[in-house]
């Protein structure tokens, strides 16, 4: 994103090469969940990978010659998204396929904290090789690093759901079915709209960040920085916590306090305007996200069956993917009529209560 911005210099294309990147996500999410149900998840995780891998290199060798346009930025955009788009549901919903249940928590976490890793590493050791190298050289190898995931993710044994023709008609009720699998069983409907009001107001949170650290605090891109990657650091320790600690019997307690506590943290954040309280601060948030985050991916795989679970994925990444843009566009809004202490007391207080609604599920200790 760094880049378009620096080589466009413009945040309308930016603006619009993000639309892109969430868009396929959105449409098609659910019928890339159902395929991902009829047909072998693993091919799909490969397949993705090499796609993106050769997209990507394309990108690179047309900014080698100097001939990549912004046109050719906005489909690759909407390719490498519509990748994703069947990526995202064929591995989360594939890693019961691979370990048994009773390791689902601890799978789980590493997945998080390797993402996480990686998203610490990645900005800091990419611009580096870009200021040394050039972005058209990163670009090329980032397309072969998806080359040698696709490869290896080849060699992974799991199971998949029995394949079955992809037609229109089997497509639509299969899509019905998803949507009727979730809005039957109360548990999952009302963590299904817990999960999606988490991201909606989350969302905006790094914009809220940057604006206080910027306009309230006097501080740079360099303290916000830091935040961000302080922010990531907490959801690798939570991620680790998780791996390494015995098994949660009752995951409905560290899910929902976890919310609370993502809420309250959110409202004690503007209450002392010192750069170490809010850095401290992030860690903590970081930290209960991803021991919220992991777990409702756990509860999800636990309660849905092998043969719907892409689609349910599906369904939760499309709510949560299409309600973002509009969580940044209202919090910009907001923060043109409010000050960022009043809108980061209104987000905690409505996650505080959306945490707290997840009492209202019968028999909670035996659901989550």
């Amino acid at each position: 994103m760094w880049w378009v911005l620096d080589v466009t210099g413009s945040s309308v294309v930016l603006g619009n090469v993000f639309a892109l990147s969430v868009l396929p996500r959105v449409i098609i999410g659910p019928i890339a969940g159902v395929v991902v149900d009829r047909t072998s998840r693993k091919w799909i995780i490969v397949l993705a990978d090499l796609f993106r891998g050769v997209i990507i290199v394309w990108m690179a060798l047309m900014a080698l010659k100097g001939t990549l346009q912004i046109g050719h930025l906005y489909v690759i955009a909407l390719l490498i998204s519509f990748a994703g788009a069947f990526f995202y549901p064929a591995i989360i919903s594939s890693i019961p396929n691979i370990v048994s249940y009773k390791y689902l928590t601890r799978a789980n976490s590493l997945y998080t904290t390797g993402n996480q890793i990686s998203n610490v590493l990645g900005p800091g050791v990419g611009g580096l090789l870009i200021a040394i190298f050039g972005a058209p050289f990163v670009f090329l190898i980032n397309g072969i690093t998806y080359f040698f995931s696709g490869i290896s993710e080849i060699f992974i044994s799991m199971t998949s759901p029995p394949s079955a023709n992809i037609t229109i008609k089997n497509t639509v009720k299969d899509l019905k079915e998803g949507f009727h699998f979730i809005l039957r069983r109360d548990y999952l409907m009302k963590g299904l709209i817990t999960f999606t009001a988490l991201s909606f107001f989350i969302g905006p949170v790094d914009l809220i960040f940057a604006k206080y650290i910027k306009m309230d605090l006097g501080y740079g891109t360099k303290e916000f920085g830091i935040l961000m990657t302080l922010f990531s650091l907490g959801i690798v320790s939570g991620g680790t916590f998780l791996s390494i600690s015995p098994e949660i019997k009752r995951k409905y307690i560290p899910v929902i306090w976890g919310i609370v506590g993502i809420g309250s943290l959110l409202i004690l954040f503007t209450l002392f305007p010192s750069l170490w309280y809010i850095l401290i601060l992030t860690f903590k948030i970081g930290f209960l996200f991803a021991l919220v985050n992991i777990l409702i991916n756990v509860f999800v795989q636990k309660t849905v069956p092998n043969e719907k679970r892409g689609r349910v994925f599906a369904i939760i990444g499309a709510l949560t993917n299409g309600l973002l843009p509009i969580s940044l566009a209202l919090s910009g809004y907001a923060l043109n009529i409010v000050s960022v202490r009043i809108l980061m007391i209104l987000i905690g207080i409505f996650i505080v209560f959306f945490g707290l609604f997840l009492y209202t599920i019968p028999n909670i200790k035996e659901k989550i």
